[in-house]
C-alpha cells in the first residue's frame, strides 16, 4: 500500500488491490533467467518459438489469467487516477504485457492447426494473431516510452551531416533488429528487441507474415522451409520512414477492448 501511494500520490482501494495481484505475478519470478520474459511478437516466427533473443525466453512463470485480472483492477481505477502520468504508463505497460501473454495462446492454436493440416483453422488463427500485433502497436502508441520515432530521431539529432544522419539512423535500426551483418545476426538477432509502436506494425508484423505464409504454403506442399528473415530485416534497417515522436491520446476504450478480448 505504501508503494501504491508513493507511485500515485493518493490512496486508492482499487489500485491497491491491483498492485497486490500484480506483485504476486510478474514481480515474483521464482527462478533465474536471462532478462525479463520477452514478447512473442518480437520473436522470429518458428515452429517452436522459445524466445526472441537466442538466450532469452518467452516463458511465463506466473498465471497470466491472474495477472490480467490485476490489470483489469488497475483499469477500473481509470476515472480516479487518469490524470496521473505514472498511472497512465502503468496501465499501458501492464496491458501490453497481458496482450503479449495472450498472444502465446493464439500462437499455439496456429501451430495446432498447422500440425493437424487444418488450413481453414490456420487462416483464422493466424489472421487473429496478426490482428493482435496491430492492436499492440495501437496500444503502445499512447506512451512516449514506446515510440520507435523517438529512438530514431534521437540518433539523427546528433549527426551534423545528411550522410551521418542516414548512417546513425541505420545504426539505430540495426541495434534493435539484426545487431550486425548476417553472420552476427545468426547469433544476436533481436538481442535488443523492442515492443514499440511503429516497430510492431512495420517490422514484427511483416516478419510474422513471412512465417505464416510459409505455414500455409507448406500445409499444401508438405515441405516446410524456415523463411530467410535476414534479407527483410536488413532491408528494414536501411529504410528512412519517419515515425511519430509524440504519443497518441490515452484511449481507455481500446484498453478495455483488449482486456475483454483476453478473457478467454
Amino acid at each position: 500500500k505504501s508503494f501504491t501511494h508513493a507511485r500515485y500520490g493518493t490512496e486508492s482501494v482499487k489500485a491497491n488491490a491491483a498492485w497486490s495481484t500484480i506483485y504476486k505475478t510478474v514481480y515474483n519470478c521464482p527462478t533465474k533467467q536471462e532478462g525479463p520474459s520477452e514478447s512473442i511478437f518480437c520473436a522470429r516466427g518458428d515452429l517452436n518459438v522459445t524466445g526472441a533473443f537466442r538466450y532469452g525466453t518467452i516463458g511465463i512463470y506466473y498465471d497470466p489469467k491472474v495477472f490480467a485480472e490485476g490489470v483489469r483492477q488497475l483499469a477500473s481505477s481509470y476515472d480516479e487516477l487518469k490524470h496521473l502520468d505514472t498511472y497512465q504508463y502503468d496501465l499501458v505497460d501492464f496491458t501490453r504485457q497481458a496482450l503479449a501473454d495472450y498472444a502465446q495462446i493464439v500462437y499455439r492454436k496456429c501451430m495446432h492447426a498447422y500440425r493437424a493440416k487444418d488450413l481453414a483453422e490456420l487462416e483464422k488463427q493466424s489472421a487473429y494473431f496478426l490482428e493482435l500485433i496491430q492492436l499492440q502497436d495501437d496500444l503502445v502508441s499512447m506512451r512516449k516510452e514506446f515510440l520507435l520515432g523517438r529512438w530514431l530521431e534521437s540518433a539523427k539529432s546528433i549527426a551534423p551531416t545528411k550522410n551521418e544522419k542516414d548512417l546513425f539512423e541505420q545504426n539505430a535500426r540495426t541495434l534493435i533488429t539484426v545487431w550486425g551483418d548476417k553472420g552476427v545476426a545468426e547469433e544476436l538477432h533481436d538481442y535488443s528487441n523492442r515492443e514499440w509502436s511503429g516497430m510492431l506494425r512495420d517490422f514484427y508484423l511483416p516478419r510474422w507474415t513471412l512465417f505464416i505464409n510459409e505455414l500455409k504454403r507448406s500445409i499444401v506442399k508438405s515441405n516446410y522451409s524456415q523463411p530467410e528473415y535476414y534479407s527483410f530485416e536488413e532491408s528494414w534497417s536501411r529504410e528512412r520512414k519517419i515515425y511519430p515522436v509524440q504519443p497518441a491520446p490515452m484511449n481507455i476504450e481500446l484498453i478495455n477492448k483488449i482486456l475483454l478480448l483476453i478473457q478467454e
